[in-house]
């Protein structure tokens, strides 16, 4: 799920004026280069260190845990300079109400940074849409896909995620960014 969940706030969040953001694919390809790829944990000391590589100031890292049918999703922003931790912030609610708890996350996250965030700003989706924490799973794998270079499959993922759930732009999008 993280790479899905980190994709869809990239999203959200770089249509909000006064936050940058670093492409995951850039990110991606640095945290192959210092070899972070191989711990799943980031630490304080080890977002520095990336965000150092990257040129950033801050660094936003998470983490999620499941509980039955709960899903929660934790975010931390952390400075560069001095690895201290400037906020952290958490959703919970039911693991299928994926979007309403992703909205409330990236509206936590730019109130406490004082930006303005219109949640309607990506166009693809809405808070109160249901979808099945699979489809987010399948999104996520495609997007590692992806990252392996293997792309076709990529694309045979996306394409069964879109026949099961025709209002998932998030990965009718990216199955379009792999088409071209």
């Amino acid at each position: 799920l993280s790479k899905g969940i980190a994709d869809m706030l990239i999203t959200d969040l770089s249509k909000v004026k006064g936050v940058n953001i670093v492409e995951r694919e850039k990110l991606e390809k640095l945290i192959q280069e210092i070899k972070l790829g191989q711990s799943k944990y980031f630490d304080p000391a080890t977002a520095q260190k990336l965000g150092k590589g990257l040129g950033a100031q801050n660094i936003l890292t998470g983490s999620f845990y499941f509980l039955d049918n709960t899903l929660r999703i934790d975010a931390r922003l952390i400075d560069v300079q001095t690895g201290g931790i400037i906020l952290a912030e958490q959703v919970t609610g039911n693991k299928n109400s994926f979007f309403a708890l992703h909205q409330q996350l990236a509206t936590l996250l730019s109130k406490n940074l004082n930006v303005p965030y219109n949640p309607d700003l990506s166009g693809l989706y809405r808070s109160n849409e249901e979808v099945e924490l699979t489809a987010v799973v399948n999104y996520s794998n495609a997007i590692e896909l992806q990252d392996q270079g293997m792309t076709a499959d990529a694309e045979v993922l996306l394409e069964k995620t879109i026949t099961t759930y025709p209002k998932f732009n998030f990965a009718k999008n990216k199955l379009d960014e792999l088409k071209e």
